[in-house]
């Protein structure tokens, strides 16, 4: 973890996870963790003001890393301080998901979608129902079963998984949904966990077990 402070008071920190490989000094992103990046405490100044802060307490906890052959981390969408990186240096790239407000009816989702996604939707809507998962250990079963009918391994580790999926779903923090054809068959599964935003495990059959944010 890098720090930057000012006197007593905290001003930013961004942590950073070292997974070595070999005789190379990599970071990447830690097992299970969607996102890294800076933390910046707000000054409560104007635009400007506020961005030049950022910029330079980012280049300080930049400054602190590590020689690192390989460094790779993820941000956060509401995380604006990848120019920093860019000017030291850094490779940057955009990646994109969904984000879908927890407020967001079924109906505001629908209306701006576009009409190849929506006849996909009417479509498996013909064979396809969903509804709850019941047990963990079916959800488990079938994206063990994803996998490993294309010679893939789980990449959290077995253990990890049943564990992951018992503690969301005993906690109420997550959700488990299924696809079923008719005869009662699943045909794809998808474990939704929340904070402040929704995060997928997911698998469907004839493709590879995926992870992904919204």
């Amino acid at each position: 973890m890098t720090t930057v402070m000012h006197g007593n008071q905290l001003l930013g920190e961004m942590p950073y996870y070292l997974a070595p490989k070999g005789v190379w000094s990599v970071s990447r992103l830690p097992p299970l963790t969607r996102t890294l990046g800076s933390v910046i405490k707000p000054i409560g100044a104007d635009p400007v003001r506020e961005f030049r802060h950022r910029m330079h307490v980012t280049t300080r906890l930049i400054e602190q890393l590590p020689r690192f052959d390989s460094f790779f981390q993820v941000f956060d969408h509401r995380v604006k301080d990848a120019l920093a990186f860019a000017l030291r240096g850094f490779t940057v790239s955009a990646r994109y998901t969904f984000h879908i407000g927890p407020d967001c009816t079924a109906p505001e989702v629908w209306v701006p979608m576009s009409s190849k996604t929506r006849n996909v939707v009417r479509n498996a809507a013909t064979t396809l129902t969903v509804r709850p998962v019941e047990a963990p250990g079916e959800f488990r079963r079938f994206y063990e079963a994803n996998l490993a009918s294309r010679s893939r391994t789980n990449a959290y580790g077995t253990v990890v998984m049943r564990e992951l999926v018992n503690a969301f779903v005993d906690r109420r923090a997550g959700h488990l949904l299924g696809a079923y054809y008719r005869g009662g068959r699943l045909a794809g599964v998808i474990g939704l966990v929340w904070d402040c935003d929704i995060f997928s495990l997911r698998a469907r059959r004839g493709l590879l077990a995926e992870r992904s944010a919204f």
